[in-house]
């Protein structure tokens, strides 16, 4: 059985009063929606590094195991106190040393200098290669604190972005910072005593309202 439904003539004012207010509150809205505009900025510089790392290695031999690990220590002991004597200071590095059988034993330890003098690498590499380590790796440079260097370079990002909004024809208003990164690249060997941070930001600006 079909139905037909039929609104009363009693409701008919109603209903038509819920269309008239739809009607006029609708373009009131659309005139205060505020679009927005998303603007990425970067922000580069340089630092003059602060610190240096150098990774070497020292060897020892003997026609037994034992032999080996002993040689090893001295060479290694022997380093230790030269660079001592320049007040640099070492540490262990993660890997360890490992042994050879095939003509007698090889030992070999790897550690890693940390030094705050980075001007002095050349004359710190000189005494290791003279001091009868078996490898030296150049040397490669870091910031001891890169928050004053990485806050410096935010600012940049954040010019660099509020301009970019401009040339969009966005309005003054940042109304939030929607995505925040920053990388530090260090350099090794012949780059230099040199540290790049990079920072990239994006913003949100209020656009101009729409009449």
């Amino acid at each position: 059985m079909n139905r037909k439904y039929r609104i009363s003539w009693l409701l008919w004012p109603a209903v038509l009063g819920i269309l008239m207010a739809g009607i006029l509150v609708c373009p009131a809205i659309a005139k205060t929606v505020t679009p927005h505009v998303r603007v990425t900025g970067h922000g580069r510089l340089e630092a003059k590094a602060d610190g240096a790392e150098i990774y070497y290695s020292v060897e020892g031999r003997g026609a037994t195991a034992e032999e080996a690990r002993a040689a090893c220590t001295k060479q290694a002991t022997a380093l230790e106190r030269a660079l001592s004597a320049m007040g640099m200071v070492r540490r262990t590095s993660a890997y360890t040393g490992y042994e050879t059988p095939t003509s007698g034993y090889t030992t070999v330890y790897g550690f890693v200098l940390v030094t705050e003098r980075p001007n002095e690498v050349d004359q710190i590499g000189k005494i290791l290669v003279e001091g009868g380590a078996s490898c030296v790796s150049e040397a490669c440079y870091f910031l001891t604190d890169a928050s004053t260097w990485e806050r410096e370079a935010l600012t940049l990002a954040i010019a660099d972005a509020k301009a970019r909004a401009a040339v969009c024809g966005a309005g003054d208003d940042c109304v939030a910072i929607c995505d925040r990164g920053s990388t530090t690249q260090y350099s090794c060997g012949t780059k230099g005593a040199v540290v790049l941070i990079e920072t990239t930001v994006t913003l949100v600006f209020a656009d101009k309202p729409v009449n």
